[in-house]
């Protein structure tokens, strides 16, 4: 397997553990009265997310998305890796969101991620 190959694997792994950590923390939240960036919510939050098994599994999905996109980053240009992952992580979120959260998605928004793959296809082109 070529260099590249891997790295587009890998990133492609970096976005489907960024949408599993989303998914988690949604869940994780899910019944939560909405936040205000106050010091006690932010104690109360982080409380939360210690003692609540799926925003932990959350947590480390992001933690692990990260540490494999420190090996990327060793690997590829910045300027490739980032919109490349990017747009792998929008499309693949918004599927996600679609098909296990039933969220709806407008035609608009369908559109864009057909774009959004066009727009991949063009990067990953030489020259």
């Amino acid at each position: 397997m070529s260099h590249l190959t891997v790295s587009l694997l890998q990133i492609l792994f970096v976005s489907i553990l960024m949408v599993a950590a989303q998914l988690l923390l949604k869940a994780g939240m899910r019944g939560s009265p909405a936040l205000e960036p106050t010091p006690g919510a932010v104690l109360g939050l982080l409380h939360r997310v210690l003692t609540t098994p799926v925003l932990l599994v959350g947590w480390a999905c992001g933690t692990a998305a990260t540490l494999v996109w420190l090996i990327v980053l060793s690997r590829l240009e910045l300027s490739y890796a980032s919109p490349t992952m990017t747009g792998l992580y929008f499309v693949l979120l918004l599927l996600a969101t679609r098909v296990l959260l039933a969220e709806a998605v407008s035609p608009v928004r369908w559109a864009g991620t057909v774009l959004v793959i066009f727009g991949i296809f063009l990067m990953s082109r030489k020259g």
